[in-house]
């Protein structure tokens, strides 16, 4: 524009007949003014930038307002609802028994409780099936009126047996109400109902975000509200506003306004403001009732804009006459000193573009770090090896293209655009940080990327970006990441374990008279006793209750510990013979067993009756995971494990005898394959086909072991196996069956030492049976007495006892009045450290409740036949 209006003033002759001063005071004139002209101009346009940007964020907080008060204000309360009447059946049975007084005590914690965590929680409803209402807990003295008119909402619930939820206008006005259905039997009793004030969401617009807002309805649905202060209501296009007081700025509202602009521009109380309509509040039948009315300031922004531009006119007005001052008075010095810029600018300018090569140059060729370039229109002027090697576009392949077209994503692209526009327009530099982009290949790329700004030799914006490639750092993490998960779920297992063994404790002492009794009793009765099933009956459930608490006993950990040498294969061998095989065979005829056994295994140290147990759980899991017609596959192999495996799997590495029990069902979803082991988490039917605690048992029997247990599934099926470090020792030889007659004593003295009196009770009796002279006392400190007057041949000393001292130092001071005192430790929890210690003071022997008179008698007989050999 400049060189056309010169140009054209040449044309013209107006410049041909000037002075050298007056052609360049009249040049610089034309200059100043352009300048000035297009400072006005973009000043305007950025100022009118800012003002679309104030006016993007408000209606972006105000969406996320909206989201978040639906997120975790109301949407919540749906399944609030029902999860409170599932967790709570008395609620259920006081409403379905209409006892009112009972439901108000059971409902009024829950309902304080809600308060407490949300202010604006203020309705808990029953309403009956016949529209009336039985209790507000808000308000119980307030009851049976009839609301099948004016609460639509309930009517539906009553009608359809269906929840519901929505915004419904009140006495007291506007609320987010939840109405779930309740049953009692399977018979419908009702309706239960929450209700939030939906007038929340303005507490979080002016606090959080500093916007004046409230909140208006259609004033058909409003009408019910006859309780709400009427002073703060204003009606506008057939909508009630709430205007918060009578000096408040809703009240100057235009009486034009029409609710569905989504934005105007307005002046009040001569500021400036954008007033935003939000219809956002949906009845239950999803007709809009109402919405928010917000209005966001924006007279600094239009003040800011007027101030600019006077101040722009002013600075172009001083900077014309200073400019024309010194050009007319000094222009000879002015042009001298133009002369000398312009030489040292092109100086400069040639050094920078030599700088700028050598830049070029060094980054160029960097392998490790990637550089990329890029103009004000994002397109690509750099791009070195490191890039070509980061991201796998070739230089050629890169220059001149966009760069969210090559390495951003689709979900980062807009951000990334406005962070350049903000950096170049607002001078807000774009932070370092760690960003996921994309590798020409679609696969992510992790980074750090930092980035600076240069102005080129033609003034021009360029960023430069640094990304340093974090993908070793990033597997190191998630290796780190699956670890800690690791040590987070033995951290687990062992804390329900601790829980575990104590309930299983109780349970061996409360289980002793079911199992011990029974045979007692029916060693006294005639073969042909009608008494006799009955009492085997009993028996078999007291020994089927205990086989449960030696699952809970081997989930506490500790208890399958490996005893004895053996032969894996003898373990397949046993279970295709056992009652637990034919009882699955039996329940489930369409499923096929197969074995794979290897030839020549070498052995295993084990507990044999836990491996038992594990292979018995994973067949039996096996089968009810086939819903058809399948197959389970029980193989044996030999595996060495490397260094890595385990590792990952905290084993020692080495070589490792496996048992897989794999079956063709439809699979284990992921979300249970990382569950699976957790003791009580089961798809089964609870107290039917499972207790929960059958992997539970089969993965801490394999920590017992030293081993793992693997979990792998996929459609095809899934396959579970157990990975027992193998030996060279020999395999144990079986012990022969075993003869009651040996077991009988000849009157040997025997002191019972027990809290529980039941035990004590049971323990004599056989003893007794068995022919030996029994005393019990019932704590530590009434055997030391018994002990000071009197000699035993044996001490049955139960473990935990309460109050008092407990098993191990009551033997403890046992010994040092009779040294050398025989004993045998009895508990009902597994063999803890208390129990190793006492054994090595010199107790002889562990039995653990439940125990049977074979065991008793057995355990008795040989204790004091090492005692006699002995003293031999």
């Amino acid at each position: 524009m400049r060189q056309h209006i010169v140009a054209e003033l040449l044309r013209k002759g107006t410049l041909g007949t000037m002075n050298e001063k007056h052609k360049a005071t009249l040049i610089v004139s034309l200059i100043i003014t352009l300048l000035a002209i297009s400072l006005v101009w973009q000043g305007t346009r950025q100022h009118a930038h800012i003002l679309d940007q104030q006016i993007k964020t408000a209606e972006t907080d105000l969406q996320s307002s909206i989201a978040t008060m639906e997120t975790f204000s109301f949407s919540p309360y749906r399944n609030r609802i029902k999860n409170l009447l599932m967790t709570s059946p008395e609620i259920i049975e006081a409403f379905a028994a209409r006892d009112r007084q009972l439901l108000l005590t059971l409902a009024m914690p829950k309902y304080q409780a809600l308060q407490r965590e949300n202010k604006f929680f203020k309705i808990m409803h029953f309403h009956l099936p016949d529209g009336k209402t039985f209790l507000r807990v808000h308000k119980p003295d307030f009851y049976d009126d009839d609301l099948r008119r004016i609460r639509p909402m309930i009517a539906y619930v009553n009608q359809h047996h269906e929840p519901t939820s929505g915004f419904e206008i009140g006495r007291y006005g506007a609320f987010f109400r939840v109405a779930e259905p309740v049953f009692h039997q399977g018979v419908y009793v009702g309706a239960f109902e929450f209700g939030i004030v939906a007038h929340q969401l303005l507490e979080l617009l002016t606090t959080k975000h500093n916007l004046k807002a409230t909140t208006y309805f259609n004033k058909d649905f409003f009408a019910k509200a006859f309780l709400f202060d009427k002073d703060r209501l204003r009606l506008i296009d057939n909508f009630q506003v709430l205007t918060q007081g009578a000096n408040d700025l809703f009240n100057q509202l235009p009486a034009d306004i029409t609710f569905c602009e989504p934005s105007r521009r307005l002046g009040l109380n001569g500021r400036s403001y954008i007033l935003h309509c939000r219809p956002i509040f949906k009845n239950f039948q999803q007709q809009t009732i109402g919405g928010i009315l917000v209005l966001q300031d924006i007279t600094e922004a239009i003040e800011g804009k007027k101030a600019f531009l006077l101040e722009s006119l002013l600075f172009s007005a001083l900077m014309l006459i200073m400019t024309l001052f010194v050009v007319y008075f000094y222009f000879g010095k002015v042009m001298g000193a133009l002369l000398k810029e312009i030489t040292e600018r092109t100086k400069s300018e040639k050094a920078l573009r030599a700088s700028e090569n050598r830049f070029r140059f060094l980054v160029h060729d960097l392998p490790k770090i990637a550089v990329q370039g890029y103009d004000k229109d994002r397109k690509v002027v750099l791009w070195n090896k490191g890039s070509e090697l980061l991201y796998g576009y070739t230089e050629e392949e890169a220059f001149g293209r966009q760069l969210e077209d090559l390495i951003i994503p689709p979900e980062m692209r807009s951000g990334v655009i406005n962070a350049i526009d903000s950096w170049l327009d607002l001078d807000i530099a774009v932070p370092s940080s760690e960003l996921t982009l994309r590798h020409k290949n679609g696969e992510p790329v992790y980074v750090f990327s930092s980035h600076t700004l240069f102005y080129n030799f033609d003034g021009e914006p360029e960023i430069y970006c640094v990304d340093v490639d974090l993908k070793a750092l990033k597997e190191a993490q998630e290796s780190q990441s699956a670890m800690a998960d690791q040590l987070h779920r033995a951290q687990k297992m062992e804390a329900i374990g601790l829980m575990a063994g104590g309930v299983a404790h109780d349970l061996n002492n409360i289980l002793s008279g079911i199992v011990s009794y029974p045979e007692f009793l029916l060693m006294q009765l005639p073969a042909n006793s009608p008494l006799r099933k009955p009492l085997e009956t009993i028996k078999e459930s007291g020994t089927r209750a205990a086989a449960v608490v030696a699952d809970l006993l081997t989930v506490a950990r500790g208890v399958a510990k490996a005893t004895e040498i053996a032969q894996p294969n003898h373990f397949i061998n046993s279970y295709l013979r056992s009652a637990e095989y034919n009882e699955l065979c039996r329940r489930h005829p369409h499923i096929k067993i197969h074995t794979t056994l290897a030839a020549d295994l070498k052995n295993i140290r084990c507990s044999g009756v836990h491996i038992m147990k594990a292979i018995t759980n994973l067949a039996n899991n096996a089968a009810e995971a086939i819903n058809e017609q399948g197959t389970i596959t029980i193989a044996t192999s030999a595996e060495d494990v490397d260094d890595y495996f385990a590792l990952e799997h905290d084993i020692t590495a080495g070589k490792y005898i496996v048992i897989a029990v794999c079956d063709d069902g439809p699979g284990i979803s992921p979300e249970d394959l990382d569950r699976i082991f957790e003791p009580f988490f089961t798809k089964k039917i609870m107290g039917r086909s499972g207790t929960g605690l059958g992997l539970a048992v089969v993965w801490n029997t394999m920590q017992d072991h030293g081993g793992v247990v693997i979990a792998e599934s996929s459609e095809q099926g899934s396959c579970f196996k157990l990975y027992f470090p193998s030996c060279d020792e020999e395999a144990d030889v079986p012990v022969g069956a075993e003869n009651f007659a040996d077991y009988q004593g000849n009157g040997e003295r025997i002191l019972v030492v027990d809290d529980e009196k039941q035990q004590r009770l049971i323990c004599e009796k056989i003893l007794t049976s068995l022919g030996y002279q029994v005393h019990t006392v019932p704590s530590g400190q009434k055997a030391l007495e018994y002990i000071q007057g009197h000699t035993v041949d044996l001490v049955i000393l139960d473990m935990i006892m309460a109050p008092g001292i407990d098993g191990k130092e009551t033997y403890a001071r046992i010994s040092a009045l009779h040294p050398g005192q025989k004993a045998i430790i009895v508990s009902g929890f597994s063999q803890s450290e208390a129990v190793k210690e006492t054994l090595e003071l010199g107790a002889g022997r562990y039995l653990k409740k439940p125990y049977t008179m074979v065991q008793l008698g057995r355990a008795v007989k040989n204790e004091l036949s090492a005692a006699h050999s002995e003293a031999e």
